[in-house]
């Protein structure tokens, strides 16, 4: 999934730098930021960066980027040892679950509402769609 994020990445880039109408140049920057809040780091892909908690980790929106790191840190954790897991390990471990449903609903509205509506703008437009990241 990290290639295919960082493609879409690339392309959404590169149509933010043609010439555009524009409510189109600003609906592609208004994607490529709520890209990068879903997402998480714009150096997305095999970094592992972003997405960190913020200084009020209530208000903290998961990424797809932070998750990853966080969910090696997690394996690394229950790799460290021969016995059951703690309750701190089953409560990272909900957490962790937790995020990783609001990091796929996220990514599934994005998809589905903010990428449509671009979508159609562009056709609209006499410009080619973005391909939709499956």
């Amino acid at each position: 999934m990290f290639d295919k994020v960082s493609a879409f990445r690339k392309d959404v880039d590169a149509l933010a730098n043609e010439t555009l109408p524009a409510d189109v140049f600003t609906a592609v920057t208004n994607l490529q930021e709520k890209l990068s809040a879903i997402t998480g780091n714009a150096g997305f892909g095999r970094r592992f960066g972003g997405g960190g908690p913020s200084a009020n980790a209530a208000d903290r929106i998961p990424t797809l980027a932070g998750l990853v790191s966080a969910g090696v840190a997690f394996l690394n954790m229950m790799d460290s040892g021969d016995q059951g897991p703690t309750e701190a390990m089953k409560t990272a471990s909900d957490s962790l679950t937790k995020d990783f449903d609001t990091a796929m609903k996220n990514w599934s509205q994005f998809k589905a509402k903010d990428l449509a509506d671009l979508n159609k703008l562009l056709v609209k437009n006499n410009h080619k769609p973005l391909p939709d990241i499956k």
